[in-house]
Formats: structure tokens, C-alpha cells, sequence
């Protein structure tokens, strides 16, 4: 069941929200979320995470939370506050797991950054929310 439901969250967030800036949450179902935690090892070269950048251009694939415990927003190479992520587009989404978007998790962005949380899919691993200002 968890792999039907992770390959229908990936199909619902290609299809319905194309053209959206993503934020990927720690052990979300993305292909972008592997490349992100593979590289954030100390063993990764940084000419490596340079040219996923490069393929990946970070202007609409940013993470948060990778590291448990640190509730930060990044791209692929720099940590980045999230009202520069949301003044590029009014259409954004962050995607996680619900062991990291805890409702305290979710709280605690809406007050730090002063946005809003509209809950769009949320499955027995997973949630997808739209980050409004």
C-alpha cells in the first residue's frame, strides 16, 4: 500500500501542480529528495552536488527538515529563507513525510515565516500542503 500510494503522491504533484515551485520535506517520495539526501553526506564531492544543481536548477526545488531535528529551508547547496522561495510564485508546495509535518512542524512554519498551510493530499505516510501568504 505505501508504494501505491507514494507513486499516486508523485503523479499528483507532477500532473496537478506542474510549473509549481516544490519544497521536498525529509523522506518524501521524490526522486529530487533522494538526490538531496544522497548528497548531503560529508563523502560526497562538491563538484558532484554542483552539477545536480546545474541539472536540477534550484529555482523551483528547494528541501526542508532534511536532517532530523533541523528545520531549515535549502536548495540544493545553501540554506535559503522561505519568503525568498515565495516571493518568486504565489504557486508553492511543500511535500513530507508526516513524522516531519507534524502539526507543531506545521505551526512553527506558518509563525516563523508568516504563510499560511492549505492541506491538498495527505495519505497514511505523506502530506501535501500549498504555502500561501
Amino acid at each position: 500500500n505505501s508504494k501505491k500510494e507514494a507513486a499516486a503522491l508523485i503523479d499528483l504533484v507532477e500532473n496537478n501542480y506542474r510549473g509549481y515551485i516544490k519544497i521536498y520535506g525529509e523522506r518524501s517520495s521524490s526522486k529530487f529528495y533522494a538526490l538531496k539526501y544522497g548528497t548531503s553526506t560529508n563523502f560526497t564531492e562538491p563538484k558532484l552536488v554542483k552539477r545536480i544543481a546545474e541539472i536540477y536548477p534550484d529555482e523551483k526545488i528547494y528541501f526542508w527538515g532534511l536532517k532530523l531535528g533541523e528545520r531549515y529551508f535549502e536548495n540544493w547547496t545553501n540554506r535559503i529563507p522561505l519568503s525568498d522561495i515565495v516571493r518568486q510564485s504565489n504557486d508553492v508546495i511543500i511535500q513530507g513525510n508526516l513524522d516531519n509535518l507534524t502539526p507543531e512542524n506545521l505551526r512553527e512554519i506558518e509563525t516563523r515565516n508568516n504563510v499560511k498551510l492549505m492541506k491538498i493530499f495527505q495519505g497514511s505516510k505523506e502530506a501535501v500542503y500549498l504555502i500561501t501568504e
